[in-house]
């Protein structure tokens, strides 16, 4: 009797509990369906994979599970990557699990976990006990949705049932039958219809996800549009400033020109924002050179106004007024950009103090007679070996708090001589391995170790080292280096 009755309440037991799991996977496939049609609809394709890590761990920390569930989701490399205990366990990894199917006729693949005591709302459990998994992959994501339900939970809630077979176990076996059948059909019912309510509660959380995601898609797809039109913006901008280049490059004097006018020479120009407020000019009337290297205000579209403007002017003091002397030139220039730029200072008002550095040489071929006249920039010559630095007026073309006149120096120049003229952007360029500035000392000293080189090749030196000392640095200014052999 005993035993019949051990054998009764163990198969009873069993048969309330394996159709209790049944239910429960059937239960979790749909919930876990309903999870992966919902992360669908959040467009997680595309997205990097921090992205969809956030949404993830946001999914499975809102979403809540009757009977102790949770959800999670694990990466290719069994990662649990999001569940609402993460935060306290992190770095589980899955991988090593056991795959086995409750029996034959089972379609979901069960995934077997030894439970760990720090786990959020688990117990250790003996090794042959498993929660009841339902896992399924995110399609194109990489990822997989693990929807579980905690084996001790689902045995308590079967013994719970069995617990008033125990009391008839003494009964006649076919009213035990009949008694089981119709105890385990209202147990399923019962479970299928609290299950059935927790279901509309998850649908409604649900359907709040959706809404918020479709205000979210929203939001991302107004900040494309502005994105684009930033874009395009920016492009059309970007072609006008190409196409200003082309203008001011064609102001510049040929290669042609120069190459007639000097017997070897090099240019190193290199715009910080297409155009460029750095320019060099050379001239010939009569029997008399003129050579300038200029640095105006500002960079980019200011300093192409302003450097348009230099050359205006230089045409204007030389070509059209005949003046042949550097400091009256450099004199004329201030007066029309003090005039152009409105810089008269008046009653309540104040001046800016835009103007040109610039470096302007004479050089009679016949006599190889040099005048000079600079404001902020200096000449180089070499001669032997050994630089030399012809000094400037410390005052620039344009307005200034005072208004003197600048100065001209006159050399003898011999065959042989290097000349060059430069702004400060190389000089001022931050680099190296303490991203500070290159200086004028080692400007110099760069220009002594390659001025014996061919002019091609001094060229390729500067430009090679200017990238290798700016490095991973924003340049900060346009670049301009003349050179030319007497």
């Amino acid at each position: 009797m005993i035993t019949g009755f051990g054998i009764f309440t163990f198969v009873a037991r069993k048969y309330i509990y394996n159709e209790i799991v049944k239910q429960v996977i059937k239960d979790n496939q749909v919930i876990a369906n309903q999870i992966v049609d919902i992360i669908k609809d959040l467009q997680l394709k595309g997205k990097d994979q921090e992205q969809t890590k956030q949404h993830l761990k946001k999914i499975c920390n809102d979403v809540q599970l009757p009977n102790s569930g949770f959800l999670c989701a694990i990466n290719r490399s069994g990662d649990v990557i999001a569940a609402p205990w993460l935060d306290e366990r992190p770095n589980v990894n899955l991988s090593n699990s056991e795959l086995r199917k409750l029996n034959s006729d089972s379609t979901f693949k069960l995934r077997t976990m030894r439970a760990v005591e720090s786990f959020k709302g688990y117990a250790t459990l003996p090794d042959n006990h498993t929660d009841v998994v339902v896992s399924l992959p995110l399609q194109d994501s990489g990822f997989r949705i693990l929807v579980h339900q905690n084996n001790a939970a689902i045995e308590k809630r079967a013994q719970s049932y069995v617990g008033p077979l125990m009391l008839i176990g003494g009964a006649v076996s076919l009213i035990l039958a009949i008694v089981t059948y119709f105890a385990t059909d209202r147990i399923i019912s019962r479970y299928q219809f609290r299950i059935e309510v927790q279901n509309n509660e998850l649908r409604d959380a649900y359907t709040e996800i959706k809404e918020k995601n479709e205000e979210i898609a929203a939001q991302r797809d107004e900040l494309q549009k502005q994105r684009d039109v930033a874009q395009q913006r920016k492009k059309e901008i970007t072609q006008s400033i190409e196409y200003a280049w082309h203008i001011q490059n064609a102001m510049l004097p040929s290669r042609q020109f120069i190459a007639d006018m000097v017997q070897d020479y090099m240019i190193f120009l290199k715009p910080k924002d297409i155009v460029s407020g750095d320019f060099y000019w050379f001239n010939r009337q009569g029997d008399r050179q003129f050579i300038v290297a200029a640095d105006c205000t500002g960079h980019g579209v200011p300093g192409a106004f302003m450097s348009m403007l230099g050359m205006t002017f230089l045409n204007e003091a030389v070509v059209s007024d005949g003046l042949i002397h550097p400091d009256d030139i450099l004199g004329f220039m201030r007066e029309k950009i003090i005039s152009a730029l409105n810089q008269q200072k008046k009653d309540g008002e104040n001046f800016t103090y835009d103007g040109i550095d610039m470096a302007l040489i004479t050089i009679d071929p016949k006599t190889m007679h040099l005048e000079f006249a600079g404001a902020q920039n200096p000449l180089y010559l070499i001669r032997n070996k050994e630089l030399s630095i012809i000094k400037p007026d410390r005052i620039p073309v344009g307005i200034h708090k005072t208004h003197e006149s600048f100065s001209r120096q006159s050399l003898q120049l011999q065959h042989g001589d290097n000349l060059y003229m430069f702004s400060d952007g190389f000089p001022d360029q931050f680099g190296g391995e303490n991203g500070k500035k290159f200086r004028y000392k080692a400007f110099r000293q760069l220009i002594l170790d390659i001025h014996q080189k061919e002019f091609d090749s001094q060229q390729a030196a500067i430009s090679q080292a200017f990238e290798k000392w700016k490095g991973q640095y924003e340049q900060v200014d346009d670049v301009l280096v003349l050179g030319l052999k007497v």
